[in-house]
């Protein structure tokens, strides 16, 4: 009885997180409807983790641009803007050395935003990418770095010479630290403008960290599904 109930629970369980997986790929085939909408799909944690804060980052940015002058002081304004210009600076400059500097010598061209409708289905369709519909030029930017990003430092890995491991582990260590300044500019912003900041699922681990509470109270140490 006891194990006829326990499969009628699993069974009930698995039904309905697949029906949450088609209505989250519902959602995202509706989403790539609007002409501004960007498909981002991962091929690493680091850039997954990227990915889920960007949705964060651009919401922000957008309520201290309405709210500057207002509830949000303009000098604060200035200080994130040229901090996000800052963070953007050190992604691309990151970048040009997976493919040229430092970390080896393997030329990247960068990756191709604009897919065709076909391949934005395709896409869309994965469990595991996301549908991002920038409200700021800001958002926009940081959401191609992150695809560019995720391309460079794949082609890395996949080339890098076993003859220096220190490359690859210093590459390694240098995204996990661009991630750590997303997610505390993230925070940054999201406590200035009073906007709900929850860390992704796993973030905490990955950068070796407790999980802790952030921001004023709105960013929060629940960690995403």
């Amino acid at each position: 009885m006891d194990n006829k109930a326990s499969s009628a629970e699993l069974v009930a369980q698995t039904s309905e997180a697949e029906q949450k997986r088609q209505e989250r790929i519902a959602k995202k085939l509706r989403q790539i409807r609007d002409p501004r909408s960007m498909v981002i799909a991962p091929k690493v944690r680091d850039v997954h983790f990227l990915a889920t804060m960007l949705y964060t980052f651009d919401k922000a940015v957008n309520n201290m641009r309405l709210n500057v002058g207002l509830r949000v002081p303009l000098a604060s304004v200035i200080t994130k803007r040229d901090d996000i210009a800052e963070f953007t600076k050190d992604i691309t400059e990151y970048m040009r050395a997976l493919g040229a500097g430092s970390y080896g010598n393997y030329y990247y061209l960068g990756g191709n935003q604009s897919v065709d409708p076909e391949q934005k289905q395709f896409l869309a369709k994965r469990h595991n990418t996301y549908v991002f519909i920038p409200s700021t030029t800001e958002g926009e930017h940081l959401a191609n770095l992150i695809i560019s990003l995720d391309s460079a430092f794949c082609e890395f890995k996949v080339k890098f010479p076993l003859t220096d491991l220190n490359k690859i582990s210093e590459a390694m260590d240098h995204m996990k630290g661009l991630v750590k300044r997303c997610r505390d500019l993230v925070a940054d912003i999201a406590s200035l403008t009073n906007t709900r900041f929850i860390e992704p699922k796993g973030l905490a681990t990955y950068l070796g960290e407790e999980a802790t509470q952030r921001g004023n109270g709105k960013t929060t140490k629940k960690e995403t599904q």
